[in-house]
């Protein structure tokens, strides 16, 4: 494991890769693979940038905090107009969005962020607090939206939905 080191910090995601010591024909395999072992980190630009939507702080606390070891990097938003803002600037992977937001519900988020065309294309994963609304569920894929998620969200949803996305 020689070679210049670097400070990493908490929060730092590493893969660690061994080479295979029957492809060198090697005897000694436990000491080999040691000292053939290398770590790669994996970069900022390999994890995808979530911008999450919702105007409850406590949500995005709790989705936060359950996404805090996930490869995955989150940015918050508390409003439709917040969201407008940050996603033109930012420009995230995707982005989370809460239907149900006073002043600009995620249908008018949605309406918006498409018409801009530097949001145009940017996959949003629609957030609803009712159980599978098929005329809510409607709009939002008419809207362009790419996948929907019902609250409390299930995190292992979620990220498999985000892989789904992001390949």
């Amino acid at each position: 494991l020689g070679g210049s080191r670097r400070h990493r910090s908490v929060g730092d995601v590493l893969e660690v890769h061994v080479e295979d010591p029957s492809r060198r024909g090697s005897r000694d395999r436990g000491a080999e693979d040691l000292r053939h072992a290398h770590i790669e980190e994996v970069r900022p630009e390999d994890q995808p940038l979530l911008l999450v939507v919702d105007d409850t702080e406590d949500n995005l606390d709790l989705l936060e905090f359950a996404l805090k070891k996930k490869p995955i990097r989150m940015l918050r938003a508390s409003s439709g107009f917040e969201c407008l803002e940050i996603a033109a600037k930012q420009l995230p992977d995707i982005i989370v969005l809460d239907i149900q937001m006073p002043e600009m519900d995620g249908f008018e988020t949605l309406r918006r962020l498409r018409a801009n065309p530097v949001t145009e294309r940017i996959p949003v994963i629609f957030l609803t607090a009712a159980k599978k609304d098929p005329k809510s569920i409607e709009e939002g894929l008419l809207l362009g939206a790419s996948e929907y998620l019902t609250k409390p969200i299930d995190i292992d949803e979620l990220l498999v939905r985000v892989r789904s996305i992001f390949k």
